[in-house]
């Protein structure tokens, strides 16, 4: 997964500004990249669980709330607690997070876009 989310990032931040100042497709157009994944808000989320948690307790980076046997699935039931859902998703602490981002992205202030503009 990680190398098929690098590849795309790496697409898409030749792609864009070719399409804009090479090419000059799309004049009057300005394209957000919002970095979630792999080197930015993810990172950030993993690398500093304290900034990010509602509770006195850090984010739990590296457990999850839903564990998954043979016999059926078992949820912990903390929410705020986890920044994975099950092995592979993000928990509802984790979606709150990028949301709350993407409003800034919207609104142009994000550290983890990149903002692009035809010129």
């Amino acid at each position: 997964m990680m190398e098929y989310t690098t590849s795309v990032n790496t697409i898409w931040s030749y792609q864009v500004p070719f399409e804009l100042h090479i090419a000059r497709r799309y004049p009057g157009a300005e394209i957000i990249i919002f970095d979630v994944y792999m080197y930015s808000l993810m990172t950030g989320i993993y690398n500093n669980p304290a900034a990010y948690s509602t509770t006195s307790i850090p984010l739990n980076v590296t457990g999850f709330d839903q564990h998954c046997f043979t016999t059926g699935c078992t949820t912990i039931g903390a929410v705020d607690s986890f920044m994975w859902f099950d092995r592979l998703h993000p928990s509802e602490r984790t979606d709150q997070i990028i949301a709350t981002e993407f409003i800034k992205v919207v609104e142009g202030n994000s550290t983890y876009a990149t903002y692009w503009s035809f010129t």
